[in-house]
């Protein structure tokens, strides 16, 4: 039992030199059987079986067989008081090959040289754990100053440490609150872009203040219909009920397909629409709602065309033509001579009626569905002649200027927008409705088809309402990044903005039952879902275009389905552990 399988030869079965290695093995051998009471490999039935056999090359062969099927059993198995050094070297000298083996005495001699000075050992794999290991053992007392001197460190570490955690959060908190007091007062100046810096602060420090308030802005304001409603790419400007536009087709650009506005669905652009004259893009929106705009034979309606200097032309390219009526029943023309006469004509050329003779300058002829004509004059009051009443005059004191004129649906109301700050309604029988202070000159306004709302664009990119049931703003102003030209109700009340890209918003209404615990991250998405604004990479904030808020769209989506299955998980898990 102490000598190696490849010794174990007659002197004629083999011609082996006899090897250094031979001599580990029988060390190593007798350091086992003097550590753990017997000998390497060996049992009781090996020992019987060897004394039984009598013939020496028999018993050579039985022996080198013995030592192949027989595993080793560990040291420290057979006494546990060897250390793991000691028992890695004796197990290494009893190696089956000799390769695996010391090479000689002086590699045995110094591996139990390294254990004595608690060294890695070559006979333990060199791990991180154990060279640490035996490094800790070897160096114990230092380590242990070491460790005291760290933990007296670490002690006033903390202690500083605290002191800049409470520092900075401290900072936070002041950031945080500066950047909500911000947002907030963007927001209350009509500036919606200010809700993306209320999600900046619930992301520094997620304040409950902060995400309620967020909550109460998002209820409040009119939001984005979705991604096929929103900048969308159309020409001419929507139909005058906002329902309907031209976009180009994507499959063949020179193509127009109808968008509708109210479900965000494309068709193709219906048969009697022939070539289309873009010099006469007011004949072609009208169109779209089934009006046929001609001064002299005019069809459809009723619907009135009120000309726009910035914007519109008139159909037939005459600039004299200042607004027009078509019902089927009746057409109205209001005119202006080089003269600066204003006359009202029929759709035959006679005149119907013209107002007083005048010195002001026009700035403002409007016709109602009715017939009725409201006049604006520079540097004097608007003067309202009701056709019902034979053209009588109303004078609209202490109105003392007209810039921008519309009638409601009914003709039962007349708004008037000054051209600076003033916007006032009122009745066509001359009483005072309503009085707001906009600020801000006004691109447009239009009424809602039940009257009770009146939405006005601005020259600097705001949307606003007013009830006029009420007298008070219908919602928070909505900042657009490009001003609006053009501004609609729909007739189920949602609106439409236009300006080089045309966006539907749904008229104001929670979108969903928004918690306050959501993640800020789920805010961000919730602000660009709702406004299109966005605080993007290069710390800009900005309006999303089409194909962006697409994209954002789905996230937000995804985010919010993600977000209330884990609430309904949490909501099933408390009511299981209550029970």
């Amino acid at each position: 039992w102490y000598m190696p399988p490849e010794q174990a030869y007659l002197p004629s079965e083999s011609a082996q030199i006899p090897d250094v290695t031979w001599d580990v093995y029988a060390l190593g051998a007798t350091i086992y059987r003097l550590l753990t009471g017997r000998p390497p490999r060996a049992d009781q039935d090996s020992h019987s079986r060897l004394g039984e056999t009598e013939q020496a090359n028999e018993k050579m062969a039985l022996y080198r067989s013995l030592l192949e099927k027989s595993d080793l059993v560990a040291v420290r198995q057979l006494n546990p008081q060897v250390d793991a050094c000691l028992a890695a070297i004796i197990e290494r000298c009893l190696e089956l090959s000799p390769e695996r083996r010391y090479a000689g005495m002086g590699e045995l001699l110094e591996d139990l040289w390294r254990r004595r000075e608690k060294l890695p050992v070559r006979a333990l794999p060199a791990t991180h754990t154990y060279v640490l290991e035996r490094y800790l053992t070897r160096n114990r007392k230092a380590v242990t100053v070491a460790l005291v001197s760290l933990l007296v460190l670490a002690g006033g570490s903390a202690l500083a440490g605290h002191r800049v955690y409470q520092a900075r959060r401290e900072a936070r908190q002041q950031l945080a609150k500066s950047q909500f007091e911000r947002g907030r007062a963007l927001v209350e100046q009509g500036r919606s872009s200010g809700l993306v810096w209320i999600v900046k602060a619930i992301e520094i420090q997620p304040e409950a203040e902060y995400r309620r308030s967020l909550a109460g802005y998002l209820a409040s304001l009119p939001y984005l219909a979705g991604p096929d409603l929103y900048r969308r790419a159309c020409n001419p400007s929507p139909s005058p009920s906002g329902t309907r536009t031209l976009i180009r087709d994507p499959a063949d650009r020179t193509h127009r397909l109808v968008l509708d506005l109210v479900t965000g669905k494309t068709s193709p652009l219906p048969g009697d629409f022939g070539p289309l004259d873009w010099d006469q893009r007011d004949k072609i929106r009208y169109k779209l709602d089934g009006v046929v705009l001609d001064p002299r034979q005019g069809q459809g309606g009723p619907a009135t065309w009120n000309e726009s200097v910035s914007v519109s032309a008139s159909p037939l390219d005459q600039t004299r033509l200042m607004s027009l009526l078509v019902r089927p029943d009746l057409i109205l023309r209001a005119e202006r001579d080089t003269t600066g006469k204003l006359s009202i004509r029929n759709g035959a050329g006679r005149v119907v009626f013209e107002p007083r003779l005048h010195p002001a300058q026009i700035s403002a002829p409007v016709l109602s569905l009715q017939g009725d004509l409201a006049v604006g004059w520079d540097n004097d009051p608007v003067d309202l002649y009701r056709r019902q009443d034979g053209y009588r005059r109303v004078s609209l004191a202490p109105m003392l200027r007209g810039e921008l004129l519309r009638f409601s649906p009914d003709c039962s109301e007349l708004a008037v927008h000054d051209g600076d700050r003033q916007l006032k309604v009122w009745r066509t029988s001359g009483q005072l409705l309503a009085e707001f202070e906009v600020g801000r000159t006004l691109n447009e306004m239009n009424f809602s088809p039940d009257g009770q709302l009146l939405v006005c664009v601005t020259r600097d990119g705001l949307m606003r309402g007013y009830n006029l049931s009420s007298g008070k703003p219908a919602w928070p102003a909505v900042e657009t990044e490009d001003q609006a030209q053009w501004v609609y109700v729909q007739p189920q009340g949602d609106l439409v903005s236009m300006s080089d890209t045309v966006t539907v918003w749904r008229k104001p209404r929670p979108p969903m039952d928004w918690d306050e615990d959501a993640p800020a991250s789920l805010w961000r998405l919730r602000v660009i879902g709702v406004t299109g604004w966005i605080f993007d990479d290069t710390a800009r904030i900005r309006m999303l275009d089409h194909h962006e808020f697409a994209r954002w769209w789905q996230q937000w989506r995804a985010a919010e389905t993600d977000h209330a299955k884990s609430c309904a998980y949490r909501s099933r898990w408390a009511a299981s552990s209550e029970k």
